[in-house]
């Protein structure tokens, strides 16, 4: 049996948790009193950069792996909880759509293309008519005109 953290990545403590749970392993939320150890965030930029790259390249490693959670942790503990690892192991992949969707707009302003279809009017108001057409219902011949008499004669 071994025991302790699974070394080999740059995210460990991800690495440890899902291959403990793929070996049987249960999980408990602790929360003493007093901490036990303070974390260390980054105080800068560059660091908080830095450390969001290193545990991009990290999870990815572990996804592309032969402990993979979308094939391994299926197989070990289920279609929910190997998806649920999958999801967090592949995070840094959502950046290419997110940067996608966040440049295109502004280069197609400065280039003055429509991002948005142009709609055809004379299609819209086929589908209206046809719509309204069989809905009208026959009622006493009144304009619109008639009832705005009668309402300023009370």
């Amino acid at each position: 049996m071994q025991i302790g953290f699974r070394y080999g990545s740059l995210v460990e403590d991800y690495y440890t948790g899902f291959r403990l749970q793929c070996e049987g392993w249960k999980g408990i939320f602790c929360s003493p009193e007093r901490p036990a150890f303070f974390g260390d965030v980054p105080i800068n930029l560059a660091d908080a950069l830095n450390q969001q790259k290193r545990w991009s390249i990290g999870l990815l490693e572990v996804g592309f792996s032969n402990h993979s959670p979308a094939t391994f942790g299926v197989r070990s503990k289920g279609i929910l909880m190997g998806l649920g690892y999958a999801q967090l192991a592949f995070w840094a992949i959502w950046s290419i759509p997110i940067t996608t969707y966040a440049f295109l707009p502004q280069l197609a302003l400065l280039n003055r293309v429509s991002i948005f279809p142009k709609v055809c009017y004379s299609f819209l108001l086929r589908i209206k008519q046809s719509f309204f057409q069989g809905k009208k219902k026959k009622k006493k011949e009144s304009s619109f005109s008639d009832m705005n008499l009668e309402s300023r004669s009370n």
